[in-house]
């Protein structure tokens, strides 16, 4: 009777603890979920980053770019429990309750993730390097609380085709954008371009998203500026008349020009007119009614306005007036031999640009530099040019547009300063190094040297998520079929 109640007891025991196993089953689904969602989103997230740094470093000295995607994570885990039991038959008594045994238990965790990883190669590839950033993609980046120099600079070849204006242009449009938000953009299909109807599914337009690019719709092929008159006042606002006067000027020759109800058009020497009257400081009063009379629009095409419809409209140009990069075309821009947007520097030299008075603003969105920060020559222009751009540089309160001193007349200055201007932004700063970096915001060694930005550069890490979200907003989706596997949960 006393090794029955022995046996029963090691049994009980033994029952109890594989119930005990079982009954933490329940919990190893959520506990699975809490450790191994963050562990991959962290690796996946950190490995991308360096995925980029990678090909910007690629493009700088001229190797081919490479994307590797994670498209699917497929995690099965398994625990198994076990439990054992023996009566040792060794005590003081035998038959006793005092009688040894042992009891031992066991807990084996196993998780089997499928990793899928898939190159970008073939068609998908030149897809997602070589197709524009669309009209539509843009104005949402700009509806996303971007900065409009970040965006524009970095996505755009140039606002007019000619290019000794094109930097003045958009340096004018930032400075309407930014300081008061007179100016709103919206992708728009103009009337002078053919209809161009979106093609398959399977192969939408880099940066698309969905509406206009779907299928059978109208595609939007341009940008269209639209000034708001509304938050004119004869204060504050002059200067952004003043802008939306040149910015007419300056493509008067491939707008329609329509003036709004009850005026008379507007033309080209009115314009150029009223920008010296404004640039000579005359009064706000002699303006009041006249610039109620100018357009309110200014629409940038991105394809070429037909010929018939141009000439009915007296166009004097059929040209596009925007032009935007691909995911190739920004990074091998932004590293080029022009202006430099990403550029690479020792450590030395970022702590000099890094340090400059007037690159501690925390509004600021780039690093505006100096001609020997850029190794920007200057000796071949005139004293009057170099030192109206370094005295605007250093003590200027706006670092988007330069404008002559009232009075002055010559808008070859204007372009030639604000070329200048435009040309000593710099949005990334990445360090090149010997020794490893301690706690960068990402790094990468490539032949024999460290590559990273710092973790206190702020301004080069908000540009970068924005390239980064600009290569993923032009991605292709894979067409690979995902895998399909069966994961058992018990």
């Amino acid at each position: 009777m006393a090794a029955a109640r022995i046996g029963k007891c090691v049994l009980d025991i033994l029952v109890a603890a594989a119930l005990g196993l079982c009954g933490g089953c329940q919990t190893v689904g959520p506990v699975t979920i809490d450790a191994g969602r963050d562990r991959y989103n962290s690796v996946i997230q950190s490995t991308a980053k360096v995925q980029k740094i990678a090909n910007i470093i690629r493009v700088k000295y001229n190797e081919p770019m490479s994307f590797m995607d994670v498209t699917e994570v497929d995690t099965g885990t398994s625990v198994t429990g076990t439990a054992t039991g023996t009566v040792a038959g060794i005590g003081p008594a035998k038959g006793t309750t005092s009688q040894l045994g042992t009891i031992s238990s066991g807990v084996t965790y196993a998780e089997n993730p499928t990793i899928r990883y898939i190159p970008l190669t073939g068609q998908g590839l030149v897809a997602q390097l070589l197709q524009p950033l669309s009209p539509d993609a843009l104005v949402n980046l700009l509806g996303s609380d971007w900065e409009p120099n970040q965006t524009l600079e970095l996505t755009l070849h140039y606002m007019t085709p000619d290019l000794s204006i094109s930097p003045a242009v958009t340096n004018i449009v930032e400075r309407l954008y930014s300081n008061g938000r007179h100016v709103t953009f919206a992708a728009t299909k103009s009337d002078l371009t053919p209809v161009q109807q979106s093609s398959t599914a399977a192969q939408p337009q880099a940066g698309a998203t969905g509406g206009k690019n779907s299928n059978n719709k109208t595609e939007n092929d341009s940008i269209t500026l639209y000034f708001h008159w509304t938050l004119l006042d004869k204060g504050t606002n002059r200067d952004a008349l003043h802008n939306w006067i040149r910015l007419l000027f300056f493509y008067y020759d491939t707008q329609v020009n329509l003036p709004p109800k009850n005026c008379a058009p507007v033309s080209k020497n009115e314009l150029r007119a009223r920008d010296l009257a404004m640039n000579r400081d005359v009064p706000q009063t002699t303006l009041d009614g006249w610039e109620r009379c100018l357009p309110h629009s200014i629409e940038l095409r991105t394809v070429p306005a037909q010929s018939d419809k141009a000439q009915d409209k007296n166009l004097l140009s059929e040209t596009p007036q925007l032009r935007m990069y691909s995911a190739a075309g920004i990074l091998k821009s932004a590293v080029g031999t022009g202006q430099q947007l990403i550029l690479f520097v020792p450590p030395d030299k970022y702590n000099t640009i890094h340090n400059h008075a007037w690159n501690a603003r925390k509004t600021l969105s780039f690093y505006q530099l100096l001609p020997e920060d850029a190794n920007l020559d200057l000796s071949n222009d005139s004293p009057k040019t170099r030192s109206e751009l370094i005295n605007v540089i250093e003590h200027g309160n706006s670092y988007d547009l330069y404008d002559p001193p009232q009075g002055t007349a010559d808008v070859t200055d204007f372009l030639h300063v604000n070329e200048y201007f435009l040309g000593l932004r710099c949005y990334i700063l990445i360090i090149m190094d010997d020794h490893p970096p301690k706690n960068p915001y990402v790094t990468y060694f490539y032949q024999g040297k460290w590559y990273y930005i710092a973790a206190e550069d702020t301004i080069s890490q908000k540009n970068f998520d924005l390239i980064s979200q600009l290569l993923t907003m032009m991605a292709v989706p894979p067409t690979t079929q995902q895998l399909t596997p069966t994961i058992s949960v018990n």
